[in-house]
């Protein structure tokens, strides 16, 4: 299994906007997405505007070629206008489980 994490800070006001867009990935890039196993959206209990995003795939390879799809970069470039800061994407393979 490959794993990416990632932790952003939406812009003030912005926080449903980020929920809704992952949303929104599930019913439209989810289905178009080849190897993706699972996800998750975390919200920071004590920063409401801190983000973090777990996603699970069956390979390295799955993971990078979603990456490299046009629709998943037009969706990225939307995430990114709704942050501030940097974003910070961590990608790690399962040692166990």
């Amino acid at each position: 299994m490959f794993v990416t994490v990632s932790r952003y800070q939406a812009r003030a006001g912005e926080e449903d906007a980020i929920t809704a867009l992952h949303e929104d990935w599930q019913r439209t890039l989810r289905p178009k997405a080849k190897g993706y196993l699972s996800g998750e959206l975390l919200r920071n209990v004590e920063n409401a505007r801190e983000f973090l995003s777990i996603m699970r795939f069956e390979s390295q390879q799955a993971a990078d070629t979603l990456a490299n799809e046009p629709e998943q970069n037009g969706w990225y470039r939307r995430l990114v206008s709704l942050t501030e800061g940097r974003t910070v994407t961590t990608r790690y393979t399962c040692e166990w489980s």
